[in-house]
Parts: C-alpha cells; sequence; structure tokens
C-alpha cells in the first residue's frame, strides 16, 4: 500500500479497506486446502474385526537384487522389469499370501508372509540393487531363508515341522541365476522334502548384456573387471532348471512383460487352496467426504466475504433501515391515530 502513497491518506480514500478481514480469508483458504488434502487421503474407519476363512496357499518370492539385474535387455532392466510384473501378479491374488525375500551376495526376509496386498506392493516398490552391499547371487540362502520363514517355528530342520498347518507352500526364485554358490540344488532338494515346491524364473538373455553404471560425473559407463574389459551378464538357465528339478517345481523362461508370471499363475491355481481361519480386518468405511463438505463450506464463505469492514455492517445497516422504517409507519399510524 505504501508503494501507492502515503498511508494515511490512503486510510482516508479506502476506510472501508480491513485488513484483519484480509487476513481472515486467507486463514479461510489455507483451511481450504488442509481440507482438500485431507479428502485427497480418503481417511477410512474400520467398524470392528470379524473371523473369516480364506482359501489359497503361501507363496515366498526371492528376488535377485545383484547389479546384473540392471542389465537393460528388458525394458528398463531386469529388476524393474520383474518389480512391475510382480505388482501385476498380486493383483490378480485373491486369497494367497505372499512374502518377499531379496538376495545378492546374501539374503534377509524384506517381507514377512501376509495377506496384505498393499504392503506388499510397496515393499516391492523400494527394493532396489543397493539394498544389499555384498555382490553375488546366493540362491541357496535365499531359499533357506523363505522356507523358514514360512514355518512357525522359523527353523527349516524342525521335527514338528509335519505337524504345521497344511498349507501349499511356495518358493518363486526369481533371478538371472549366476549363481556363485554351489548348494541352491541340495537347498533346494531339502526344502522339497519339508512338503515345499520351488519355482525359477530366468531373467535375461543367454547372449548376454553389459551391466550400465553410473559415473560420478553422472554419465552412464558400463561395468569393468579388473583387466578393464566390460562384463557380460548371462542367463544361467541351466543351474534354474536343476533347482526347480530338486524342489519338484517348474523352470519359466521370462520372455514377455509379465516375466512369466502370468505362467506361473496358471501353475500355481492348479495347486490345492486349502481354506484356513484367520483374523482379519473388514469393513472399512471411507471418510473422504467429510474433509470435501467441511471445504464446499469454506469455499461458500471465502467467496462472500469481501476485503471490506462494510460488509460486516451492511446487513446490520439494511436491518437498522427496515427497522427505522418500520418505526416510521407506526409512528404514522399512531398520528393518524391521534389526529
Amino acid at each position: 500500500m505504501q508503494k501507492y502513497g502515503e498511508t494515511t491518506l490512503l486510510k482516508l480514500l479506502m476506510p472501508d479497506s480491513s485488513s484483519a478481514m484480509q487476513h481472515f480469508k486467507f486463514i479461510l483458504v489455507c483451511l481450504i486446502w488442509t481440507a482438500l488434502i485431507f479428502a485427497l487421503a480418503n481417511p477410512q474407519m474400520g467398524e470392528g474385526v470379524e473371523k473369516g476363512k480364506r482359501k489359497g496357499i503361501d507363496i515366498m518370492f526371492c528376488l535377485d537384487v545383484s547389479n546384473s539385474m540392471l542389465a537393460q535387455d528388458y525394458n528398463p532392466n531386469r529388476l524393474e522389469a520383474a518389480k512391475r510384473a510382480l505388482h501385476l501378479y498380486i493383483d490378480k491374488l485373491k486369497g494367497d499370501r505372499i512374502g518377499i525375500v531379496v538376495f545378492a551376495g546374501s539374503a534377509f526376509v524384506q517381507l514377512p508372509i501376509t495377506s496384505d496386498y498393499a504392503a506388499a506392493k510397496m515393499f516391492i516398490s523400494n527394493i532396489s540393487t543397493r539394498i544389499i552391499s555384498t555382490q553375488g547371487t546366493d540362491i541357496a540362502t535365499a531359499i533357506d531363508k523363505a522356507a523358514a520363514s514360512m514355518l512357525p517355528t522359523g527353523d527349516l530342520n524342525a521335527k514338528n515341522a509335519a505337524n504345521q498347518p497344511k498349507t501349499q507352500k511356495v518358493i518363486v526364485v526369481i533371478s538371472d541365476g549366476e549363481d556363485h554358490f554351489t548348494e541352491a540344488v541340495d537347498v533346494a532338494a531339502s526344502v522339497a522334502k519339508q512338503g515345499m515346491i520351488v519355482y525359477t524364473i530366468g531373467v535375461g538373455n543367454t547372449l548376454g548384456e553389459p551391466i550400465p553404471v553410473q559415473t560420478p560425473s553422472g554419465h552412464i559407463d558400463y561395468k569393468k573387471d579388473r583387466d578393464g574389459n566390460t562384463v557380460i551378464t548371462r542367463l544361467n538357465d541351466q543351474i534354474l532348471r536343476e533347482i526347480a528339478q530338486a524342489g519338484k517345481g517348474s523352470y519359466i523362461y521370462a520372455n514377455n512383460a509379465h516375466v512369466g508370471l502370468d505362467l506361473l499363475f496358471n501353475e500355481l491355481e492348479k495347486l490345492e487352496k486349502i481354506e484356513i481361519e484367520e483374523t482379519v480386518f473388514s469393513r472399512y468405511e471411507s471418510r473422504y467426504y467429510i474433509p470435501l463438505w467441511i471445504a464446499f463450506v469454506l469455499i461458500l464463505l471465502e467467496f462472500v466475504l469481501y476485503n471490506k469492514k462494510m460488509f460486516r455492517f451492511k446487513w446490520l445497516g439494511w436491518l437498522k433501515g427496515t427497522s427505522d422504517s418500520a418505526s416510521t409507519v407506526v409512528n404514522k399510524k399512531k398520528h393518524r391515530f391521534n389526529g
């Protein structure tokens, strides 16, 4: 306001301007945006829990996150293609429980077995080659941890494993098969004796592909060995076939956008699904319309308010004028009556 003239003079020229009303309208706008953000977040309320029945199997995915999975013979690379395919696979599930083991030179359970598909998608989205610093492809440890995590005892060699619930248990290894350890076939045979089935999915091509790496300057180069030669990663489908055979499962070559998981889905649909009792949360109701209505009311209020003092007194003035008019009519009638 000072840029337009002297403040005192401007106040005289604009006696109805109200800075308090401007602040009030600004607060209304902030509240409107806050209410809209809450509406977009779609708050939900649960109406209790109930015990329900589910029919399904337990599936542990073992996903290779070694640097070789960055090869770009799939779009955009092997790892991202596998993650995208897992998202599509989860969308098809109805009663199965899933878990995730990530592995490279070592392995760990990233997501224990669960029926929470939204959580599974979130965990899959966060997977990258940086999640494990030790390089290599230790399929044996991955299978061992996947099998142990599906047993309530957490012990693959527990004597009472045969007394556990008879849910069908499946382990799915997604890798390019460049295994630097030799025990994978033996471990697959061991878990098969525990009643689990091991499937393998081969990602990559047998011709070989260089592994892209980002230089400190931000450019893309290719991984080199100690002699300065470009490292070529190839699909080792032979070891994956042997692992699947020892685990009494099947080997699937990932040759399309679904990375072979559509074929796996058809295979697993043939397995017997047993009904198991479990406690589930149910009947979640969306409450997005509550903050949305609040935002709507605040928008209307902000729209009808002006940055003027006179608005606050306009209705009072109108009422006062109406009252004065009514008093005048009454006085006239009294005057006539008295006359």
